[in-house]
């Protein structure tokens, strides 16, 4: 990954070897797979286990979050680059502009974690990967045509909304299909990913859009016919060695001396490229997004996998909770209890301290409230259900004991 990234950075500087940075980044991956692989098959421990990308769910997810740190970074460059050449504002303006996006980022994230309820996680990707898709296609025209930061709110307010739907649900969709024992290991691929995919964006973006500003300026320098040829010339060869976005005004403390169309000239062919370039390096979360979209379609076709209840995978037959009804930052024990009851299927729960002086017995037929919850919760249940469910643990018990037993042997 670090080739392939380092390839894109020495392209941006208009250095050389970067066909053979990028194959040498392909080739050290492609060996590090290859190796891990013959590794496992040799029954030999493993750097990571290959086994995780069997499972199409992670694959899936893993996926979404690299194309989702792309869209943000692609964006990240872009963005800024715009509010401070094209606009000239200074770093506080330009980081007040772009607070829509990480605020509204935020926010969404927090609601979506909270009230998603039975809504599906892939139903969620998607709606946050259009979201994200739309918000910077609204962008990408409004950059040669703006004077204000004003007018990207409403995009940058959809992004954000976007992002944060992703930020909310692709790494508990990525780690869910997931044993706990493998965990760890599952969570460092998806951070890698999600590392990968932020520095791709970031690279990517930043060399699509100096290429684009010189070949842009470049041919626009060409076409004029008020630019001098000797000057059409060390524009050029300035721009081959060296492509820098510069606003207006910068571009203006260094021409000086020229004539005043000439200097007119010049300023508006860079007012041009610069919004060209910018423009295509947008491109580049567009991109991401609409390939995002796409995944979240085959997420859609895949199962939903609900986390595994760790406490009965690791093998728990007994619970227990302490019982504090009068610290208000604590959930009532008779209610977790009840509800644990429901969501597991082999594990027994109680009390390991009661209050007494608080929990006073109900007298007569009427039971308490604590029971009828409890009878109600586990009433909506069949009862083929929780033995078919029962026999679905005991085959997992069964599974991991022989596992257990030939990594020992």
């Amino acid at each position: 990954m670090g080739g392939v990234v380092l390839g894109i950075l020495v392209w941006q500087e208009g250095g050389e070897f970067v066909v053979l940075l990028l194959a040498v980044g392909a080739v050290a991956l492609g060996s590090l797979a290859a190796w891990l692989i013959r590794r496992k098959r040799k029954q030999q421990v493993t750097l990571l286990d290959p086994g995780l990308f069997e499972h199409p769910n992670f694959t899936a997810g893993i996926s979404g979050q690299m194309l989702q740190q792309i869209t943000l970074g692609g964006a990240m460059i872009a963005l800024p680059l715009f509010l401070q050449m094209t606009l000239e504002y200074n770093a506080m303006q330009a980081g007040l502009s772009l607070a829509p996006l990480s605020l509204t980022m935020f926010a969404a994230a927090m609601v979506a974690g909270r009230k998603a309820g039975n809504r599906r996680p892939a139903a969620l990707i998607r709606v946050g990967f259009l979201l994200a898709s739309l918000g910077i296609a609204g962008i990408i025209p409004l950059v040669p045509r703006v004077d204000s930061g004003w007018w990207l709110v409403i995009p940058l307010v959809v992004t954000g909304c976007g992002l944060g739907l992703l930020v909310s649900q692709l790494n508990n969709y990525t780690l869910a299909p997931v044993e706990d024992e493998r965990i760890s290991e599952a969570a460092g691929v998806n951070s890698a990913a999600g590392s990968f995919g932020l520095s791709f964006g970031l690279a990517m973006a930043g060399g699509i859009l100096l290429a684009t500003l010189s070949f842009s300026f470049t041919h626009l320098t060409e076409d004029s016919t008020v630019i001098p040829p000797d000057e059409k010339q060390q524009i050029a060869a300035a721009l081959e060695d060296d492509a820098e976005v510069m606003s207006n005004s910068q571009l203006a403390a260094q021409i000086t001396g020229q004539p005043p169309e000439v200097e007119a000239e010049v300023l508006a062919i860079n007012a041009q490229a610069r919004s060209r370039s910018l423009q295509f390096a947008l491109l580049v979360p567009l991109i991401a997004g609409g390939l995002g979209l796409v995944n979240s379609f085959r997420m859609m076709r895949l199962p939903d996998i609900k986390p595994s209840t760790s406490a009965e995978q690791a093998g728990l037959d007994f619970a227990t909770f302490q019982d504090h009804p009068y610290q208000p930052r604590f959930l009532d024990t008779w209610t977790l209890l009840s509800w644990i009851a429901a969501e597991t299927e082999l594990l027994r729960v109680a009390t390991n301290v009661l209050n007494l002086p608080l929990r006073q017995p109900r007298t007569g037929l009427v039971p308490a409230p604590w029971q009828l919850h409890d009878a109600l919760t586990l009433a909506r249940r069949p009862v083929a259900v929780l033995r078919e469910q029962r026999h679905a643990v005991a085959r997992r018990a069964r599974q991991r004991d022989q596992r257990v037993a030939a990594h020992r042997r």
